[in-house]
């Protein structure tokens, strides 16, 4: 499915209340996708920034991606139970880096 029938199918699930079954891949899909949507949310959240964040964005690119946000961050993954560094915070490349070390699956 490319990514927009996938959007165009969940558009339609959200306007009509309805969810794919469990079992399926868009049921797959469609959590990851508010599993990304969450993540964003809070990254922008523990970053203090108003910049949109996507996926692709680049952290050198942020001005807010910052010592405390690392820190930051590193909290969080230690209240969702995950086990990180500072190298492996520092080495993230971009907010996708950051949201598979926080445990996300991204397709």
């Amino acid at each position: 499915m490319s990514s927009e029938d996938f959007i165009k199918e969940l558009a339609s699930m959200i306007d009509t209340g309805t969810a794919p079954d469990d079992n399926s891949a868009d049921a797959k899909n469609f959590a990851n996708f508010m599993n990304v949507k969450d993540f964003i949310k809070k990254l922008s959240e523990l970053m203090d920034t108003e910049t949109e964040l996507t996926l692709w964005t680049k952290l050198a690119d942020l001005e807010d991606w910052d010592s405390l946000s690392m820190v930051s961050f590193y909290s969080f993954c230690t209240t969702q139970g995950r086990t990180v560094t500072a190298d492996q915070i520092k080495s993230a490349q971009t907010v996708e880096d950051l949201f598979k070390l926080a445990g996300g699956a991204t397709n």
